[in-house]
């Protein structure tokens, strides 16, 4: 049966993507009840605060569900959070067996939902397409074990890895469909994360349009401070499409207070302290910033900060500058690489501003997750090797 097992943990696994976007920072988790290798009902997590997948699943099959299997993507919950845990649940179900792809790395968890499931004398199996669903919830397993968040880069550039012209022309790189899959990438992050740079150049919304805007993440931009613009399109409609400003010392009071007067939160954060010594963690130190440029932000401390919000999956994008940063300082856990086939030259802008060490041995390597074609562009996502 570890086959039939395998396949209606896939079948879970699509039902778990449906909750993209609007669960974090819990995780995504699907659950189907079946009988005799039928499925019966299936459920996932909606949206944090409601009902989590078994108890869906169990709801809609009702008095079926007794001496039935479920079959879960990750271990059921057995402490009091937002809802009740849902070891009380399926015990209560009569369920006879309980398939799990993998354990909560939850520190409140770590196999307690299972031991109490054994305990209640239901038969548990655990680890059936383990990896897969440990990859659907690298963002939850990296953010509950630490605080920080699990950060997609996504920059958009020409063959030869140009995101503008000299000129500052970006519009537009790539073409309709990977615009369709960029504004599917923000609807399954909760915060979308831009630099000044790219705020002052291309005058973003940072909205979910092109595809279903049923989720609203959190919009972040970093910047040292200086010559941003209270009527940039990020810092309006906040009621709707909340923005968070994290910058340098340098900005200025009555920027501050008109920015906070739109409904923007505000957040000064310092430079690293290795800044002075060429750090490569901060927006303008180490990362094609004038010579001299004071108000860099620490990118490590926004993240924390970031955590400290709830933000577990941030999309970042836009300008060189930030990218470089957190490609150079190791905060980028998946990188979205998307390829338009057109050259732009040596004067256009870079799509990495930072200084690498110029030994190939020294440099990052990532590992291939994927690669596709989409319309006349290529993509491909990369994920930082784990040692």
């Amino acid at each position: 049966m570890s086959d039939g097992w395998a396949g209606l943990m896939r079948q879970a696994l699509r039902q778990a993507v449906r909750g993209y976007g609007r669960t974090g920072p819990n995780p995504l988790v699907g659950a189907l009840v079946v009988r005799d290798g039928e499925v019966i009902s299936s459920g996932y997590h909606v949206q944090v605060g409601k009902a989590h997948a078994e108890v869906m699943a169990l709801d809609r099959a009702g008095a079926a569900a007794a001496g039935a299997d479920l079959v879960v993507t990750l271990e059921p919950c057995s402490h009091f959070g937002r809802t009740p845990p849902c070891v009380g649940r399926v015990v209560q179900a009569g369920v006879k067996r309980v398939v799990v792809g993998c354990l909560d790395p939850n520190p409140r968890e770590r196999g307690r939902g299972v031991a109490k499931l054994r305990e209640a004398g239901l038969d548990v199996l655990v680890g059936v397409e383990e990896e897969r669903c440990r990859r659907l919830n690298d963002a939850y397993f990296k953010f509950i074990t630490t605080g920080i968040p699990f950060v997609t880069l996504k920059l958009a550039m020409s063959l030869d890895g140009r995101i503008a012209t000299g000129s500052g022309d970006a519009r537009w790189i790539s073409g309709s469909e990977t615009a369709r899959f960029v504004h599917g990438l923000r609807r399954e992050c909760n915060a979308i994360l831009v630099g000044g740079e790219t705020v002052r150049g291309d005058d973003p919304s940072l909205t979910v349009r092109l595809v279903r805007p049923d989720t609203k993440p959190l919009r972040v931009v970093v910047s040292s401070g200086r010559d941003l613009a209270p009527a940039a399109r990020v810092f309006q409609d906040q009621e709707r499409w909340p923005t968070v400003l994290f910058c340098g010392p340098l900005l200025p009071d009555a920027l501050r207070r008109q920015l906070e007067s739109q409904g923007v939160r505000v957040e000064r954060i310092g430079p690293p302290a290795a800044a002075s010594e060429g750090d490569g963690g901060s927006v303008g130190s180490g990362s094609g910033a004038e010579p001299g440029e004071e108000g860099d932000v620490d990118l490590a401390d926004v993240l924390v900060r970031l955590g400290r919000m709830g933000v577990s999956r941030p999309l970042g994008g836009g300008g060189g500058k930030l990218g470089g940063a957190m490609l150079t300082s190791g905060l980028v856990d998946r990188f979205v690489a998307i390829h338009a086939p057109l050259v732009i030259g040596s004067s256009g802008r870079s799509s990495v501003a930072a200084e690498l060490p110029d030994v190939l041995s020294t440099l990052p390597r990532y590992e291939v997750e994927w690669m596709r074609r989409m319309g006349t562009d290529c993509v491909v996502s990369v994920r930082t090797r784990k040692s």
